[in-house]
């Protein structure tokens, strides 16, 4: 996402990620592309900004799926069952709590990495 990143994920709602106010309507907004490395149409999640745009009848099932929030201290935070046990755990103490920033920061390694070949399209 290079040097808009930040504007890219500001402000990034959970409660629903595929229309206009998405960060993929951002990019969008901003004339970006899709890179599709190694995946087909079938996997490309891009096009659910196509199908929200599509003027044709359907139907938006959303689903509440938990997140976990966890702290240096590797003790999860976030949402817990009726007996007050976190809904998700994990041992990991260097994860910090979950932003987009951080997920990207996480994988920079990932950009950086050598393409094997593979099939290769931008949308």
């Amino acid at each position: 996402m290079g040097a808009n990143a930040d504007a890219l994920v500001a402000d990034h709602s959970f409660d629903y990620g595929l229309g206009d106010g998405s960060r993929l309507g951002a990019v969008y907004e901003r004339g970006g592309r899709v890179l599709m490395l190694g995946i087909d149409s079938d996997t490309n999640t891009s096009l659910h900004l196509a199908e929200h745009r599509a003027n044709f009848p359907k139907t938006t099932v959303t689903a509440e799926v938990p997140i976990v929030f966890v702290v240096a201290s590797g003790r999860p935070s976030g949402p817990k069952d009726p007996v007050g046990r976190p809904v998700h755990s994990t041992e990991r103490s260097e994860v910090e709590p979950f932003s987009p920033m951080f997920l990207l920061k996480r994988f920079e390694r990932a950009r950086r990495a050598r393409l094997e070949p593979a099939s290769k399209k931008m949308v």
